[in-house]
């Protein structure tokens, strides 16, 4: 269905469509002051989208061709995200003449919408950033010390005692516990490096107490042969693991057979 643009007095305000006409309009805030909204019909709206192929459309004919823009049915509540710019004149197809009122997206509360959105979603991200928890190395289980020794000094760390740790060759693993003790109080990490260059050779993330890592593979590859490392333990506290606690540097052997 067609309705004709019509040209009447006061439509000081122009609106470009998508297919490049200039609609001529009279301002909301003039239409309101004139009180039109009660002495005649609102057709409905139009945003400035072609309607060449709608069923309900507005026309005119502009510089030898016609322009047209697609009629939405008009509501009296429009969403939050729209406002009014104004009303242009037309006349249905059985020739009563009406209005057609303009909308359009009102920028100020998309951006506000926006900016909260973003805001909400930094704070989201900030607070789950915030709250994960530590990073605990997910290779470790439940570990007990033979004899259920456990550390019953809340005051004191219970550090375990290596002296030969056994690598096979083939897949370069050693089948070797690393392990917090039960009764700890703190996380612990391991660092482990050849003793002669300090190269490492495995870390582990943090393992709570009562956990071990039992297995691990050095990230160099090594020969057969016997070598001498370094065992580094650090100790992080449960509620903040930026706060270290005293450790411990263990001297022993590597075996790779």
């Amino acid at each position: 269905m067609e309705y004709e643009y019509k040209k009447i007095k006061g439509m000081s305000s122009t609106l470009k469509s998508q297919d490049g006409g200039i609609w001529n309009y009279l301002p909301h805030k003039v239409f309101l002051e004139k009180g039109m909204e009660k002495k005649r019909v609102i057709f409905g709206d139009v945003t400035g989208k072609s309607g060449s192929e709608a069923t309900e459309r507005i026309c005119m004919q502009q510089k030898g061709s016609t322009k047209t823009m697609r009629m939405y049915p008009y509501s009296g509540r429009l969403s939050f995200f729209d406002k009014v710019l104004g009303y242009m004149a037309a006349a249905s197809p059985t020739g009563k003449v009406g209005f057609v009122r303009i909308r359009k997206k009102n920028p100020l509360k998309l951006a506000l919408v926006i900016g909260l959105l973003l805001v909400l979603l930094v704070g989201g991200i900030t607070f789950a950033f915030w709250n994960r928890g530590p990073s605990l190395d997910k290779n470790a289980i439940a570990y007990q010390l033979p004899g259920q020794v456990k550390n019953t000094d809340p005051n004191s760390i219970l550090l375990p005692g290596y002296d030969v740790l056994e690598m096979n060759e083939a897949t370069q693993t050693v089948d070797a516990a690393l392990l917090n003790p039960d009764g700890n109080e703190c996380y612990f990490k391991y660092i482990i490096t050849l003793k002669e260059n300090g190269e490492e050779l495995y870390r582990t993330g943090l393992i709570k107490p009562g956990t071990a890592v039992v297995g691990f593979k050095s990230v160099k590859k090594l020969e057969k042969g016997s070598y001498p490392i370094v065992i580094k333990i650090e100790a992080a506290d449960l509620k903040d693991t930026e706060h270290l606690y005293n450790g411990g540097a263990i001297e022993a052997d590597l075996e790779v057979k």
